[in-house]
């Protein structure tokens, strides 16, 4: 019976489970030098990179949703724990947000494997924007938001993927700057208290990116990633892509 309590807890938050116990630490050089040398790279197939993403954009959500509003919230935070109409506008907040995050990650992602891989671009964006796409649509059931936005979400996301690979690769300042104000405009927090808070969200999304990257670069197997864009076959619709 507990096994089967933790596991419905578990579906209903999909990548967020325990995503409160997730935490990232930007390595030194001396930890990129040891790990250049010595760290066996574990992403190195599809299912990895794919648990990667969504575990990697679950927790950008969390981090920039749910602890912002704690944090704003500060001595008030617990009575919002008891407010019935709180919680729930929280957890739509930071599902949708997770719409977006999902599509942050996936543009690191591209970016690194561009700059680190001889591979098409193209087969790279395939890859990814079919992976982003599988993501989400796993995550509908669980998810409070509309079926309309998932959808919409969905569609969009490989054609994010491939346009991003026909511009020249973004610094990660670059990747979150265009999407802080949607994320910031879902928050729930009124708007009389939000000041000049839109700043520090971005400032939060670009460095959780920015040790994402790091992160990402020493645990991907760059060339094995590589072969499997270039195999992966989900290519563009469009002949000049």
């Amino acid at each position: 019976m507990g096994q089967q309590r933790n596991s419905t807890k578990e579906n209903q938050q999909g990548a967020f489970t325990n995503i409160e116990k997730v935490s990232l630490d930007n390595p030194s050089l001396i930890k990129r030098f040891y790990a250049f040398f010595f760290y066996r790279p574990d992403l190195d197939t599809l299912d990895a990179l794919k648990g990667y993403l969504a575990r990697s954009s679950a927790f950008l959500a969390h981090q920039n949703v749910f602890e912002y509003s704690r944090s704003r919230a500060g001595i008030h935070w617990t009575a919002l724990q008891e407010d019935e109409n709180f919680l729930p506008a929280l957890e739509v907040a930071r599902w949708n947000a997770f719409l977006i995050t999902n599509e942050l990650v996936g543009e690191m992602v591209l970016n690194v494997l561009r700059k680190k891989t001889w591979a098409d671009a193209q087969d790279i964006a395939g890859m990814i924007g079919q992976l982003l796409k599988e993501i989400v649509l796993e995550h509908q059931i669980v998810a409070q938001s509309g079926k309309p936005r998932w959808g919409e979400a969905v569609q969009k996301l490989p054609t994010k993927m491939r346009t991003e690979a026909l511009g020249p690769s973004k610094k990660v300042a670059d990747i979150a700057a265009p999407h802080v104000s949607k994320i910031f405009a879902m928050l729930p927090v009124h708007k009389r208290l939000r000041s000049h808070d839109e700043l520090l969200l971005l400032n939060g999304l670009r460095l959780n990116l920015l040790q994402l990257q790091h992160e990402f670069s020493i645990r991907a197997n760059h060339k094995v990633l590589s072969e499997l864009a270039r195999t992966y076959q989900v290519r563009s619709p469009d002949p000049d892509l």
